[in-house]
């Protein structure tokens, strides 16, 4: 998706919304208890990671394991 964004100059405004749903969707498949790799340094709390995947995550009672 990232490719697609740079090719057609898609501000963050507009690209933020695909990237939410596009992670909701990801966080959502994850089976219930399941272990996730979390490859993160320092996300701000307003992140993509900290609204919507981890929380989704979280209520499924994802593991995580941070590299």
């Amino acid at each position: 998706m990232q490719n697609l964004i740079n090719s057609k100059n898609i501000p963050w405004e507009d690209a933020k919304p695909m990237w939410e749903r596009l992670s909701a969707k990801w966080a959502q498949g994850i089976p219930n208890g399941g272990t996730v790799n979390v490859y993160l340094n320092n996300p701000s709390t307003s992140s993509i990671w900290d609204t919507i995947e981890r929380p989704i995550l979280e209520s499924k009672g994802v593991n995580f394991i941070f590299r």
